[in-house]
């Protein structure tokens, strides 16, 4: 049995290198993301996609971190009208070599889409864009936009396997403190689905309901929020 210790706070996940699993699903796009520095040429556009909490936001934020990248969220001006868009965006691109662009929207005009990979080549800087989107996989009418997504590089987080899935659930626990044993472990490997995001989601309620309730972490709790 493991009691709670403390859940005045829930520790948020520390986007390093080592708290990252490496694995069959994401090993290709992870060693991609750290190459040298020397590797990397100027004006590179890279496209990482994958399932909801399979791990592409960590991993771009390592590729953050590398690569000293500013971070910009589209979704916080998507919606603008084309002009004030692009006023937008040319106020956040400046004399960084490396952007990150996070929950890169599906559903982003081709208009908008085509001027932020434009803006970034004139800049002389290269972008990583995050979503679960694989963008090679999309109609996309316009031309020139087209052929900016082909010509880019793509990286995909596959889906999860049954090899990794008791590491995903151990990690999501001990990213938040709480360390599980065996025997809770072993009956969630063999009673939650193999999906990233329905794992993170019955960890973050788990933790929620542990919180409000002020009971102890065992086996016979964990079946209650089966």
């Amino acid at each position: 049995m493991i009691r709670q210790m403390s859940f005045d706070f829930i520790a948020d996940v520390k986007y390093s290198i080592n708290n990252f699993i490496v694995s069959n699903e994401n090993i290709d796009a992870f060693c991609y993301l750290n190459k040298d520095l020397n590797d990397i040429p100027k004006n590179y556009i890279i496209f990482l996609s994958g399932e909801s909490k399979c791990g592409k936001t960590h991993l771009g934020q390592i590729w953050k971190q590398k690569y000293n990248a500013k971070n910009i969220n589209i979704c916080e001006f998507n919606k603008l009208s084309f002009d004030e868009f692009i006023i937008k965006l040319n106020s956040l691109i400046d004399s960084f070599d490396y952007y990150v662009f996070d929950n890169f929207p599906e559903d982003i005009e081709e208009d908008k889409f085509l001027f932020i990979l434009n803006t970034i080549i004139l800049n002389n800087s290269n972008i990583l864009i995050i979503s679960s989107c694989d963008f090679r996989h999309k109609t996309i009418v316009t031309k020139d936009l087209k052929s900016r997504v082909d010509a880019s590089v793509h990286l995909k987080i596959d889906s999860l396997s049954k090899d990794i899935k008791p590491m995903f659930i151990n990690k999501l626990f001990a990213d938040k403190q709480i360390f599980i044993d065996g025997s809770i472990l072993k009956y969630l490997n063999e009673n939650l689905p193999t999906n990233y995001y329905s794992i993170f989601d019955f960890v973050e309620n788990t933790i929620n309901n542990l919180n409000s309730s002020q009971r102890a972490l065992n086996l016979n709790f964990i079946k209650e929020q089966i």
